[in-house]
């Protein structure tokens, strides 16, 4: 079968997975083709982490459906959303949490299995000069990560944070092999020569938890054997800053750290307890003001407005510690649950109306501040749908 991969995955560490699914398809005879219209199915893998993100995958899935071409939904709406995929679509569905089997079964391969595929834990800098690259290639989204060579060290997460719908779809936590992951890292460095690296995963601070090894391990070793590497981090819980902050300010003082992101999501202490988060505010004051005291500058954060029933002075509390901390990019998100998260239930949620205000207020203060914002339905969470929408595998 010739078979075109849409990719609608927003964040970049579903790319593992789906490289396991193409060097799957592969081995077991089918053709991996670029265009929609060469292909005899498409198989469409989701995301549901939002409302949005999943009415989007839902709005792809019934396009997809109208092309009279075999149709297979993979991806963690079928796992997120059961119910509401089921309302749009009577086809073939490939939970991620169960894929082996089914994949198996429509796609038919022996004794080939997905989990048996070679892991593509390496993707190449994208650009350098993001300005340029803008010029050079207009309309093409741009994602941060794209100035870094790409290393992806884990997936899942252990942690049960209450807002987080993309848990009900993880797999349990697995950290890769240091050997695979320094080999990849090797292998693309010695390929184009470039030596920035950014290291992925769902939750990057909780590497080697199951493997007897731990961040600031892995990033000890790419030091030692690729000399010259400069590392950022994505997706770094703040309580693993404060469990590693001696490592953490040691590699900062000797210049080997170009960036971090670290989600605080919000600085009020009842909010971080609804959320389910392992820190409270006075934690955050260490981490950030441990950054702040070394004068390391290139950070970026995200907080969540409009959790629950957070009041005004909740949000502006999170707002003001942003401002406070010096940080130089934050990603203001309004809250939208899972339907299938128990927080659905919860009554007197604030209002879509009050949110967009919130948003309004956090955009203004910030660009008072000079910390870069971005926020619903900005240029730069618009460039998030581009890379969604009709996108193949590398």
């Amino acid at each position: 079968m010739k078979l075109f991969i849409h990719m609608l995955n927003t964040c970049g560490m579903r790319n593992v997975r789906i490289s396991s699914y193409r060097n799957f398809l592969i081995a077991s005879g089918h053709t991996i083709v670029d265009k929609i219209e060469d292909a005899d199915g498409i198989l469409i893998w989701t995301c549901a982490f939002r409302k949005d993100t999943r009415d989007h995958s839902i709005s792809e899935i019934v396009k997809c459906s109208k092309n009279k071409k075999e149709v297979f939904v993979a991806g963690c709406l079928p796992d997120i959303d059961k119910k509401y995929l089921a309302r749009h679509f009577n086809g073939k569905v490939i939970p991620w949490r169960n894929d082996n089997i089914l994949i198996r079964r429509y796609f038919g391969a022996g004794k080939i299995v997905v989990d048996d595929m070679p892991l593509v834990l390496a993707k190449e800098q994208l650009y350098e000069d993001e300005v340029k690259f803008r010029r050079e290639h207009p309309g093409y989204a741009v994602p941060y990560i794209g100035r870094y060579i790409q290393l992806y060290i884990a997936e899942g997460c252990p942690w049960e944070c209450s807002y987080c719908s993309e848990r009900l779809a993880f797999p349990p936590f697995k950290s890769y092999p240091e050997d695979q992951i320094l080999e990849a890292a090797r292998r693309e460095v010695n390929h184009s020569g470039k030596k920035k690296i950014i290291l992925l995963a769902d939750s990057v601070g909780d590497y080697g938890r199951d493997t007897g090894s731990s961040l600031p391990k892995l990033i000890r070793r790419i030091r030692k054997e690729i000399p010259g590497a400069i590392i950022a981090m994505q997706d770094l819980n703040p309580i693993y800053f404060l469990n590693f902050r001696d490592d953490m300010v040691e590699f900062i003082k000797e210049g080997f750290i170009a960036h971090f992101q670290i989600p605080y999501q919000s600085a009020n202490d009842r909010m971080l307890k609804m959320m389910n988060r392992p820190y409270t505010k006075n934690d955050l004051v260490r981490v950030f003001g441990t950054l702040n005291e070394v004068k390391f500058k290139e950070i970026d954060s995200h907080i969540i407005v409009g959790f629950l029933n957070e009041t005004e002075d909740e949000f502006k509390e999170s707002v003001q510690f942003a401002i406070d901390y010096k940080i130089k990019y934050m990603l203001v998100n309004s809250f939208l649950e899972s339907p299938n998260m128990e927080i659905a239930k919860f009554r007197n949620k604030v209002s879509w109306r009050e949110k967009e205000k919130r948003i309004k207020y956090a955009r203004q203060k910030f660009q008072e501040a000079g910390i870069i914002c971005n926020y619903d339905h900005s240029s730069f969470a618009e460039e998030r749908f581009k890379i969604m929408v009709g996108r193949k595998t590398n």
